[in-house]
């Protein structure tokens, strides 16, 4: 499926000029506050620290967001042998490193998430084959 050239590929998608959040933000610090873009958000977290030091317990969070992210799970490798020609074994095999501590839930489920697609493709791959033997067995009849 192509667009024809000139056309939108989502005709009731952003408007051309619109800002996204972030810029719209920036601008409404550099109305606010005045200056430059840097002057007007070292102004707003002025403000926000003076806030935190008065007791202020979401200023305190967004500071503390701010310096330290939250950190994001980092996957292990994982050395487990899994059955390539048999879906289920494979799946039985990832549930038992998860429940054995050889690999986390985090690492097994989008694993398993994945045979689960393959084994829907290989249903569907098999019904289309059984579909096909009934059709041409019907013709023959």
């Amino acid at each position: 499926m192509t667009f024809e050239a000139g056309q939108s590929g989502n005709p009731s998608g952003r408007r051309k000029g619109s800002r996204n959040k972030r810029t719209a933000l920036v601008k409404a610090l550099q109305d606010h506050y005045g200056g430059t873009q840097a002057q007007s958000e070292q102004k707003f977290w002025l403000r926000v620290c003076r806030a935190a030091d008065k007791g202020d317990q979401t200023c305190v969070g967004l500071i503390a967001q701010r310096l330290l992210p939250a950190l994001k799970p980092e996957s292990q490798r994982m050395n487990i042998d899994l059955p390539t020609n048999d879906p289920v074994a494979a799946a039985e095999a990832l549930l038992t490193a998860a429940a054995d501590g050889k690999a986390s839930v985090e690492q097994v489920k989008p694993l398993l998430s994945g045979l689960s697609d393959l084994l829907r493709a290989k249903e569907f791959e098999e019904i289309l084959q059984r579909l096909a033997a009934l059709e041409a067995q019907q013709d023959m009849n």
